[in-house]
């Protein structure tokens, strides 16, 4: 059915989008926690620099690459889970599922993020990096694989509860039931037909028939009264 493939496709977008966003919020945290480490040793210009204070540096400089790398692919898939929002509620609305809690929360924090660049710039920028920033973007991973996970279960359920997209759908039974009546005529298969056909039973088709009587049960007298002739008189 076109809904479910339409969930299908949509669970994919939800699940590749939101896994480019968290790795864009890692990657920064990730890079904040390195400087919070190292801070003081890492960036104090000291010469003689710890084993430990080259792995932080080390860390650091490969996780502000990644951040930086999927700053722009991050900001565009919030735009795409803001439209697959959208499209989760069209799948939602056509079917007989009453559970959409998780994709209107999706719609307003991912709708919101995508009409607001300034914080979308403001999370994944490098500039930062507080404790509270970093607290903040491990906040937003987490609460947005809690998030996600719902929203697809949401999905599924509607595609799963997803009605006809054909309300004159034939389905494989009553087509094969067409075309036996095609070849062998409605008489052979429709019970109505052979119903009326052994009720008006001819002659001829049915030798035992109740005597002065059209065929077996039926209510028709072979021959009728005449008006000069009561009903019952007995000749």
């Amino acid at each position: 059915m076109r809904i479910r493939g339409l969930s299908r496709g949509i669970s994919r977008v939800i699940a590749v989008s939101a896994a480019v966003w968290c790795f864009g919020l890692l990657a920064r945290a990730v890079e904040s926690s390195c400087v919070l480490a190292g801070d003081g040793v890492v960036d104090g210009g000291d010469a003689s620099l710890t084993a430990g204070a080259a792995v932080i540096t080390g860390i650091r400089d490969v996780a502000r690459f990644s951040a930086d790398m999927l700053s722009v692919p991050s900001a565009l898939a919030v735009a795409a889970l803001a439209a697959s929002a959208l499209g989760s509620l069209m799948v939602i609305l056509r079917s007989r599922s009453d559970k959409a809690g998780a994709t209107f929360a999706a719609l307003a924090v991912f709708g919101a993020l995508a009409l607001s660049r300034t914080e979308i710039h403001a999370i994944l920028d490098g500039s930062g990096h507080t404790l509270t920033h970093m607290l903040a973007r491990l906040g937003l991973v987490i609460g947005t694989g809690a998030l996600v996970w719902r929203w697809i279960e949401d999905v599924a359920l509607a595609a799963s509860l997803a009605p006809n997209d054909d309300p004159h759908a034939v389905d494989a039974a009553a087509d094969r039931e067409a075309a036996h009546i095609a070849k062998h005529g409605p008489l052979n298969t429709d019970a109505a037909s052979r119903r009326l056909r052994e009720v008006l039973r001819t002659e001829s088709e049915s030798p035992a028939h109740e005597p002065g009587l059209h065929g077996r049960g039926s209510p028709i007298p072979r021959l009728m009264p005449t008006h000069d002739e009561p009903v019952g008189s007995a000749d």
